[in-house]
């Protein structure tokens, strides 16, 4: 049976770029190299990190003539990792390692926004983690939650999800923000390395399909392992990422990736993209996103989260040039955290907030 013959009427459909971990401390491409700088004071000298660390500052510093004659910006990660891919396996390597290394400084380092949040009830996943405290008024209960969190359980649809509503995400970033807060709330999720998507209504776990690879992903030459990047740095491997460059791979994984993601956009009711630029340079996404639209019989909307969003408008028009799919697109300049706070924005995706919950206040 093809895509296109099952019509789904509630399937939300998140696609994450690196603006969605912005405010989780997590840098963008075009300011990777400051924070690049600081992860090298922070980590111990003749550590694994700071040696690749180390090693992409020294490229960096190598490839100057090369910024001379061409038009490159070395402190643009995507710039330079293009530029290394012309250099062989092993600076590959250590990038790749240093890039996350890069990450987990970040997250590590991070003091993350939260929020005060009254409720009147239990909230099971948001007292997964954080004690409610009785504030005397009728049984209410006031807790501190990290955004994030909170966040993910409208992604993942936790203490939402009807019947018929169904949540999946496609993420392109490296970093492990979102599994660290669906894990805190006690949610499941499925990378979808192995399985392969058929019918996503009939799925129990959250599918998250990371087109990149993760930080938290160990290829050992038969299968992706899951580990944590502080015991892949112990053993000074490298993590399964697919850096941002000109040249990309393809393998059974990245294949059975590409074909989930396909298959999640050609079902989604809803696309909501938060904090990815839509770049015309990726053409992998576009033909993607093309592919699985061109099969879509449920689509209703297309909303797009960003807080730039004047800066990419054009990318968008252009991506939907098509008349009919760009009367389905509606522009949210916002950041991602307030979009899911405080705001209609959960109505209009069908997500609304726990009836439960009275307030949010940061």
């Amino acid at each position: 049976m093809s895509r296109s013959m099952k019509i789904y009427n509630d399937h939300n459909l998140y696609i994450l770029g690196a603006g969605f971990s912005y405010e989780a401390n997590m840098p963008l491409m075009s300011t990777f190299i400051t924070e690049l700088k600081k992860a090298y004071n922070w980590y111990p000298k003749d550590s694994y990190a700071r040696d690749s660390i180390e090693a992409i500052l020294k490229f960096r510093q190598l490839s100057t003539s090369s910024a001379y004659r061409v038009n490159l910006d070395l402190d643009n990660i995507e710039d330079l990792f293009s530029l290394a891919a012309t250099d062989g396996y092993e600076s590959i390597k250590l990038l790749r390692t240093g890039l996350c290394a890069t990450l987990e400084y970040c997250k590590k380092t991070a003091k993350r926004p939260t929020y005060s949040v009254n409720i009147r009830d239990d909230v099971p996943y948001l007292n997964a983690k954080l004690e409610g405290l009785d504030d005397g008024m009728g049984g209410r209960k006031k807790i501190n939650i990290d955004s994030y969190d909170y966040i993910s359980s409208v992604l993942s649809g936790i203490g939402q999800q009807k019947n018929d509503q169904i949540s999946s995400i496609i993420s392109f970033n490296y970093d492990t923000i979102l599994e660290d807060s669906l894990e805190s709330i006690g949610q499941d999720y499925t990378y979808c390395l192995k399985e392969k998507v058929r019918d996503i209504g009939k799925l129990d776990k959250t599918p998250l399909v990371k087109l990149h690879g993760s930080m938290n992903w160990l290829n050992n030459g038969k299968e992706i392992r899951i580990k944590s990047f502080d015991k892949i740095l112990e053993d000074k491997n490298t993590p399964f990422i697919i850096p941002p460059i000109w040249t990309k791979s393809s393998s059974d994984v990245t294949n059975t990736l590409w074909g989930n993601a396909l298959e999640l956009i050609s079902s989604a009711t809803r696309i909501i993209i938060i904090g990815f630029s839509l770049p015309k340079t990726d053409l992998f996404f576009r033909y993607l996103l093309a592919s699985g639209l061109q099969e879509n019989i449920s689509l209703q909307h297309i909303y797009i989260v960003n807080p730039n969003y004047s800066e990419i408008e054009d990318d968008v028009n252009d991506l939907f040039a098509n008349n009919k799919t760009k009367e389905l697109v509606h522009s949210i300049p916002n950041d991602t955290t307030r979009i899911f706070i405080g705001s209609k924005f959960n109505d209009l995706i069908n997500r609304p907030f726990d009836e439960r919950i009275d307030s949010f206040t940061r």
